[in-house]
Order: structure tokens, then C-alpha cells, then sequence
């Protein structure tokens, strides 16, 4: 009956042939699971430093601000004082 089907239970050509293909299927998977896990890991990494690039360029801004806004203020006592002056 077997053979019947195409199959016979003495080939042992068409078993080592679904192992060989089965065993393709296994590997390729895990080398594309692996390849994704790197993937992954890469870009976690890149979005870590894209985030404490953004926090750092906050931080430098936040400064700028205050750094301007005192600066605004040694202007503002500069012009008092020449304006003192010319009265």
C-alpha cells in the first residue's frame, strides 16, 4: 500500500531528504531569530543614545536659558548705569 502513495518504507534517500530540508527550515530560523535579537539590541542601544542626546540637548538649552536670562539682566544693569551717566 505504501508504494501505492510513492513511499516506500526502504527509501531511505527520501527520509534523508525531509531531514536535510527540515533540518534547512531549523537553522534558518534560528539564524533569523538571531539576526533579529541583534537587530534589536543595536537599535536599543541607538534609541538609548538618542535619548540622553535629547537629554543632554535639553539640559544645554535649559542652561542657555538661564545663561541668557542672567545676561539679559547684566544688560539691564549696564544700560541703568550708562544711562546714569549721560544724566
Amino acid at each position: 500500500m505504501d508504494s501505492i502513495h510513492g513511499f516506500d518504507e526502504n527509501n531511505d534517500e527520501l527520509l534523508k531528504e525531509i531531514l536535510r530540508e527540515a533540518q534547512l527550515l531549523f537553522a534558518n530560523y534560528f539564524q533569523q531569530t538571531l539576526i533579529a535579537k541583534e537587530w534589536y539590541l543595536a537599535k536599543k542601544d541607538e534609541w538609548k543614545s538618542i535619548k540622553q542626546e535629547r537629554s543632554l540637548k535639553n539640559t544645554m538649552d535649559s542652561i542657555r536659558l538661564r545663561s541668557n536670562k542672567q545676561s539679559r539682566t547684566t544688560l539691564n544693569i549696564v544700560k541703568y548705569f550708562d544711562q546714569a551717566k549721560l544724566n
